[in-house]
């Protein structure tokens, strides 16, 4: 949410971008999600991980399931020709002129 805010308000709504509410607040909530992601996943799940099998093995796993689903949003994305173009999601709604 922090981010989209100031890619929004930076690419689509510059005239409405305020510097405190649109960037350094935002900036603010990123440091701290950051810093809980840190201190409550990376050091108890990775860093002081007591063990593989119950504790640093859901960080693999989540790390395996993000570079498939990686791979195939870059396949996706070059079958379709990319995120430029609109383009509808079946055949149906394409020859309905949807």
């Amino acid at each position: 949410m922090c981010v989209a805010n100031i890619v929004y308000h930076l690419r689509i709504a510059r005239d409405h971008f305020n510097p405190i509410t649109n960037l350094i607040l935002p900036l603010i909530g990123i440091g701290i999600n950051g810093y809980i992601f840190y201190k409550n996943f990376l050091l108890t799940f990775l860093i002081n991980a007591t063990d593989f099998k119950t504790q640093s093995s859901i960080f693999w796993i989540g790390v395996l399931v993000l570079v498939i689903v990686a791979v195939f949003t870059v396949i996706g994305l070059n079958r379709t020709g990319g995120a430029d173009k609109p383009h509808h999601f079946s055949e149906i709604a394409e020859a309905s002129g949807e």
